[in-house]
């Protein structure tokens, strides 16, 4: 057997037949036989049993439903029912007779049991590039044959898909985990295989059956509606169409409406929105409202703060100031006390050597002062006093305007503390009360009700105390319903 093809390279839409393959199907046994056409028009030659029937039979097998199929379709007679899907799978080549035998016994190539028949055929659409895989295995259990419909959207082959089957329990599983998809039945296998080959319904796999061995049509207009027209039931047709005229016809008076709805409900709708926006600036401005005083009160306890600390530093210094003049107040005692012990002594010279270290160390004494007396008027000037301190009693003075400031300086530091613990307490009182809402809204989100949820523990309180279910004690609000037709509007 030969098979000649045109190697024609133009591309042509739809799915052709790139390559067929069987394997023990008929007297093509155990070996894989592939037809390759690659989409081309092929041309099957060859003698009388070489297997040329034996092919297109198992495209037949592929794409047409048991009770349409005709095998042998190309013989004349009686030899069409020769074949069936049983002797293809077993291999049936002939038969023999004895001589005391009344009906000839048919030979086989196989027998149930033996690894079963498969046929795959590849097609391809050469512009859009898509594949699609058919593929069946035919085995015979019980004396009836068994199949198993598969379909791939690629390329497969019986050599790299189909070499070791194992048990025939495990082959749905198996073949599902190599892609493929699985089915039982034709029918669901012809509804996938129309739909991804892009038939036009399941009749074209009857017309290819019809179509694989005709020699001569008669009657055009009768072969075309016998075979290439669906039958259609008029009446039911126009009852359909009916039915579906007055659905359409509900559905349009339906869109009417709701498109008068929602023209009456586009203002209530925009103001809706308005409110809406509203409510959000007001809900803003009343946090901030809330916050205010918090966030004075921060400011203020910074400032204070800031203000108490220049202050201490500043009693610090003067402090120091004091201790120093009180230090040298005493040393000028010590000295005034010891000139008066030298006097009354009448040590003269012993007197004038003192007095010499003593005019050193006034000498270096005055320096000090005159250094202080700097530092002095600088902070007088910090402290915004101009008076020049020409005398003891204006100094007495000063330094005792200094402490009055001091405490007066203290008070208000003792104030603004005292305003500080009072602004933290309030601020621990308005994150509680805030702690409280939050739980009270998420507590309401929780809930289908509206009812404050101190509300239900006083009603559970009630309970406890009445020993009663807390489902006896209602509130008005639960005993309520809205509408359906207003549920939506609330």
């Amino acid at each position: 057997m030969y098979a000649m093809n045109n190697n024609s390279s133009n591309l042509r839409p739809g799915f052709r037949l790139q390559r067929l393959e069987v394997r023990n199907w008929g007297t093509f046994h155990e070996k894989i036989h592939i037809l390759d056409p690659n989409g081309q028009t092929a041309l099957l030659l060859g003698e009388n049993g070489s297997g040329k029937s034996t092919l297109v039979d198992a495209m037949l097998t592929l794409l047409v439903p048991k009770v349409k199929r005709n095998y042998n379709l190309s013989a004349g007679g009686t030899r069409k029912k020769e074949r069936d899907e049983k002797t293809y799978v077993l291999g049936a080549y002939g038969s023999q007779s004895g001589s005391e035998e009344v009906r000839a016994q048919i030979k086989y190539l196989r027998k149930p049991g033996d690894p079963p028949s498969i046929l795959l055929a590849v097609f391809r659409n050469g512009v859009t590039g898509d594949i699609v895989t058919l593929a069946q295995v035919l085995w015979v259990h019980d004396d009836d044959v068994r199949k198993l419909f598969l379909i791939a959207r690629s390329e497969r082959s019986i050599y790299n898909d189909f070499n070791v089957l194992g048990d025939s329990r495990t082959w749905k599983k198996t073949f599902r985990g190599k892609g493929f998809e699985v089915e039982d039945s034709f029918s669901e296998y012809a509804e996938k295989l129309v739909r991804y080959l892009r038939m036009e319904s399941t009749t074209t796999l009857a017309l290819f059956s019809q179509t694989v061995a005709i020699k001569e049509i008669t009657h055009v207009s009768g072969f075309i509606r016998d075979h290439m027209l669906e039958r259609l039931d008029t009446k039911e047709l126009v009852d359909g169409l009916e039915h579906h005229y007055q659905d359409l016809r509900a559905c349009w008076e339906a869109i009417l409406r709701a498109k008068d709805q929602l023209r009456l409900l586009a203002p209530i709708v925009e103001k809706a929105a308005e409110i809406s926006k509203y409510d959000d600036q007001m809900h803003v401005t009343q946090q901030l409202r809330d916050v205010l005083p918090a966030c004075f009160a921060i400011r203020v306890k910074a400032l204070l703060e800031a203000e108490q600390s220049s202050l201490a530093e500043q009693i610090r210094e003067l402090d120091t100031e004091i201790k120093n003049l009180t230090i040298t107040q005493e040393e000028l005692n010590r000295q005034r006390f010891s000139i008066k012990q030298a006097i009354d002594n009448d040590e003269v010279g012993k007197q004038l050597t003192r007095i010499r270290e003593e005019l050193d160390v006034a000498t270096e004494t005055e320096r000090q002062r005159r250094t202080l007396a700097k530092q002095y008027q600088a902070y007088l000037a910090e402290l915004h006093v101009k008076e020049e301190i020409a005398s003891e009693l204006q100094f007495s003075k000063l330094r005792t305007w200094a402490e009055e400031e001091q405490k007066k300086q203290t008070e208000i530091i003792t104030s603004a503390a005292n305003e500080k613990a009072e602004a933290e307490q309030e601020f621990k009182r308005l994150r509680a009360q805030h702690n409280d809402l939050e739980e009270e809204l998420r507590s309401l989100r929780r809930r289908t009700d509206l009812i404050p949820e101190a509300q239900r523990r006083m009603r559970l309180f009630i309970a406890l105390g009445a020993n009663v279910d807390v489902a006896e004690l209602p509130f008005a609000g639960e005993l309520m319903d809205v509408k359906l037709e207003f549920q939506a509007a609330v």
